[in-house]
């Protein structure tokens, strides 16, 4: 399973913010079952963002929510050693940013298991 990359579908955040939507949780708590399961898996938390508004206020926000996934899993147990995170703002886009449906594929946190 190393080298999988993986789009956390339902963890999303409040607008221009990073506190975390409720519904991340059942998608987080089953990344901590895994993670517990496999404690062999280390993984990369990637944070991404569209491309409206400010680049470098977005490439903050993106390294935050990385950084907030990081903090849910540590508070549940898993070790920070095992986690790493990066935020990439609008730089990877996988929508065209040109309609809304296609910016809110760019708003995303996506593992990648090591």
């Amino acid at each position: 399973m190393s080298g999988v990359t993986l789009i956390l579908r339902t963890v999303q955040f409040e607008q221009s913010s990073y506190v975390l939507m409720a519904e991340a949780s059942t998608e987080l708590d089953k990344l901590v079952r895994s993670m517990k399961a496999n404690s062999h898996w280390h993984i990369h938390i990637a944070g991404h963002i569209d491309n409206v508004g400010d680049p470098r206020l977005n490439l903050a926000l993106s390294v935050h929510w990385a950084k907030v996934v990081a903090t849910y899993l540590t508070r549940r147990g898993i070790v920070d050693e095992r986690i790493t995170t990066d935020g990439f703002g609008s730089s990877q886009p996988i929508g065209d940013n040109t309609t809304e449906g296609e910016r809110s594929k760019n708003r995303r946190v996506a593992i990648t298991i090591r």
